[in-house]
């Protein structure tokens, strides 16, 4: 992507930091390598280049975190040290900002002797990945500004009946989509209209719809949601294609760098676009229910299937201050290199596939054993059945697994 027409000194500076974190975060430097050995490359890249220079302190840092606009979206952060200071403190302050906080002490022992220089220092969009705005595979939406948009919107909301019971079809004026936008809705009919609930969010696959997955095997995610006492909220995530995001989709399983490489670079202005609008219905949905009904925000969670569940993946990590548990059912759509692992380190996961389920299965086989590997809070949940046959098997799983992870 291009950048800004600018053509002033920042934004050279700019362009030369991604062009050298690009090199640094290329698949053959770090697809292979786990979330804890980046971090450990990214001390030795800051340590090398304080190393270079030899002489008096250096004072000033600067974060850039714009880097993200400035390329349309895709998130590549820098950490910038600049000018011929005095002072070392403003530098340690600013390092100890970065996530993961960066020491100076440890990562440049000779740093206060060093000589006064202008030094770029590329920590890579991992550090971006780990904080709650874009991330590499997905929309350039800000998590934060989305959740204040999202907000504010559901302020400006009402629904016809309000905390109303039972099956609901509703709509909402989805002004960035110039259109009213339907979602599904169901409360149990045993509420007693004041006790906090339990929210299950749920993401259809693609060619779908807000009602298909709630209405499939005799309602039999209703009379789930009615048994346990959930809430459960299903967004159309703007189309039946809309990915709630992020651009991965079959055959870019887990597993398969190159092809979700490619899958990312195939996306054009107006694809990301549409990611975005359908990532921002998911999140206006969520707090207008929350806005509307007292749900218990530490019982929260996130389901989906195959399209579905690479939304869930996607959102689980991006918005993870929401979700106490995420759920992705059949659709292994993560890109190990490129995936903020850090952000659902201490989130239990349910996954679950068929064993039918071609070419997903291979896919979710090797997140599973890479998964336990790294030792996450994860359960995997595999039934005999084909990708769409797997999900009314696998259901009252979920709804088991999210019990227990419920506040009571």
């Amino acid at each position: 992507m291009a950048l800004s027409q600018e053509k002033n000194r920042g934004t050279r500076k700019v362009a030369s930091a991604v062009a050298l974190a690009r090199i640094v975060n290329s698949p053959i430097t770090y697809s292979t390598l786990p979330p804890l050995a980046i971090k450990y490359c990214e001390m030795i890249l800051a340590s090398t280049l304080c190393g270079t220079a030899a002489g008096a302190k250096i004072g000033s840092a600067g974060i850039v975190r714009e880097v993200a606009k400035e390329l349309g979206g895709k998130a590549e952060a820098t950490v910038s040290f600049d000018g011929a200071l005095t002072n070392s403190r403003p530098m340690e302050a600013a390092m100890a900002t970065a996530s993961p906080p960066v020491s100076l002490r440890k990562c440049c022992p000779s740093f206060l002797a060093m000589k006064p220089v202008i030094l770029l220092v590329i920590v890579s969009t991992t550090l971006a990945a780990q904080q709650t705005g874009p991330i590499p595979f997905g929309s350039a939406l800000d998590a934060d500004r989305q959740i204040a948009e999202s907000q504010q919107l559901a302020k400006e909301t009402t629904a016809p009946l309000q905390r109303a019971k039972g099956d609901q079809h509703r709509t909402y004026h989805f002004a960035a989509a110039k259109t009213e936008m339907p979602y599904r809705l169901y409360v149990p009919t045993t509420w007693d209209g004041q006790s906090k609930l339990p929210l299950i969010v749920m993401l259809h696959g693609a060619g779908a719809d807000e009602n298909r997955y709630l209405d499939m095997n005799d309602h039999q995610m209703l009379r789930l949601a009615e048994q346990h006492g959930y809430v459960l909220a299903s967004p159309l995530g703007l189309s039946p294609l809309g990915a709630y995001g992020t651009p991965l989709r079959l055959p870019a399983v887990f597993g398969q760098p190159e092809i979700a490489a490619k899958q990312r670079a195939q996306v054009t202005p107006e694809a990301e676009h549409t990611l975005e609008l359908s990532e921002k219905d998911v999140i206006n949905v969520l707090e207008i229910v929350l806005n509307e009904y007292p749900i218990n925000r530490s019982s929260i969670f996130l389901a989906g299937h195959s399209m579905g569940a690479g939304g869930t993946w996607y959102l689980g990590a991006k918005y993870s201050k929401y979700w106490h548990a995420i759920a992705p059912m059949s659709g292994p759509f993560v890109d190990q290199g490129n995936y903020p692992w850090d952000r659902i380190r201490s989130m239990p996961v349910m996954m679950s596939e068929g064993t039918m389920a071609l070419p997903s299965v291979q896919g979710s086989r090797l997140m599973r054993d890479w998964m336990f590997q790294q030792d996450f809070l994860f359960e995997y949940y595999e039934v005999k059945a084909d990708h769409p046959g797997m999900v009314p098997l696998v259901l009252p799983a979920v709804f088991d697994f999210f019990d227990r992870y419920r506040e009571k």
